[in-house]
């Protein structure tokens, strides 16, 4: 199981996850039997980075995940060299994993859901570049400035209210900064864990794609665990802030 957000930011893109993958054997519980859970429970990384200077997260089956994900590193340079628009190359991306999902699982094309979801991010003409894939019909959905986040997974009834929530009251409705996201995308990370929906745990991950001010590059970075306390206690100190409120009453 994964819960995912994206958050495209004035100067790049972060995506933040949990960090929990489930075995595909399940088995049944309740009084009925008419309810299944998985028997095992990994750590794995969810964020991938994919050069040059793309950043992945899928939802969904983790054998399907990988076979989409190395069609798309084996075709990446391609189609980012032959489709210059954002759009065409959104549009084309969906269609090379569209075509990985049905030949994986033809069956799906009856279904009313793919049964994964994306999210993209990647830096195109000047401009970064953050689309969703939703489950539902994998067409791709580009953020813009006016709204600048996404959420995919298990527990997005969870998350995508308290992105709305931050980009009102946090954001002013304006495209956040890469540190102001990076809070956010925790603080709505960790607030779905601790519900603890469908088999999603800790700890979060979390990786950016900027440009470097020197240099000028577009770079990806993972943060490593140290990086994530420090993002961790953050959220700890916001939300102390928040409770303090009450005590104001």
């Amino acid at each position: 199981m994964t819960i995912a957000v994206g958050i495209l930011c004035s100067d790049g893109v972060v995506l933040a996850s949990d960090s929990c993958a489930t075995s595909s054997t399940t088995i049944a519980i309740g009084q009925y039997g008419n309810s299944n859970i998985n028997v095992i429970e990994s750590r794995m990384r969810k964020i991938r980075i994919i050069p040059d200077h793309s950043l992945v997260i899928i939802s969904g089956d983790v054998g399907l995940g990988d076979r989409m994900l190395h069609s798309f590193v084996k075709e990446r340079n391609d189609i980012f060299e032959t489709e210059k628009h954002y759009l065409d190359i959104g549009t084309t991306i969906g269609f090379r994993m569209v075509e990985q999902i049905t030949n994986s699982n033809p069956k799906v094309r009856e279904s009313s859901s793919y049964g994964v979801s994306c999210l993209l991010a990647f830096f195109n003409n000047g401009n970064f570049r953050l689309c969703e894939y939703p489950a539902s019909n994998f067409l791709p959905e580009f953020k813009s400035e006016s709204f600048c986040f996404a959420s995919v997974g298990v527990a997005t009834i969870l998350t995508e209210p308290l992105l709305a929530y931050a980009s009102k009251i946090i954001w002013k409705h304006k495209q956040p900064t890469i540190e102001q996201a990076k809070l956010v995308a925790a603080w709505v990370i960790t607030y779905a864990i601790s519900f603890n929906t469908a088999g999603i745990r800790g700890p979060i991950q979390m990786a950016t794609l900027t440009k470097n001010e020197d240099s000028n590059k577009i770079e990806t970075h993972h943060f490593d665990e140290t990086e994530i306390l420090t993002i961790t206690e953050r959220v700890k100190a916001f939300e102390d802030h928040l409770a303090s409120f009450s005590d104001k009453a």
